[in-house]
């Protein structure tokens, strides 16, 4: 990967964005960023009530959002369901 130097104003800095889905289709994205999310803590080594805890946490944004719109259920059901009652191990 090339290298650059720092920059003060750097042009590639992360910026969030809304975007206005059909209702369905909001619904089905929201639950694969969840996913996403619980896969990339599991591989990191997270246990299945680490990932939840980081759900409740109003500083991870994404994660948080998820849980006030779909509740506790479903996000310790997606959890389940990803980690399947076991640790990944991380890789690295």
């Amino acid at each position: 990967m090339a290298e650059k130097p720092f920059e003060e104003e750097d042009p590639f800095s992360l910026n969030g964005m809304i975007l206005q889905l059909p209702r369905e289709e909001a619904k089905r994205a929201e639950a694969e960023m969840a996913a996403c999310f619980i896969e990339e803590y599991a591989l990191l080594g997270y246990d299945e009530e680490a990932i939840y805890r980081l759900f409740q946490d109003p500083f991870y944004r994404g994660t948080h959002a998820v849980l006030e719109t779909r509740g506790e259920a479903f996000v310790r059901g997606l959890i389940r369901d990803i980690c399947g009652g076991k640790e990944m191990p991380a890789h690295g």
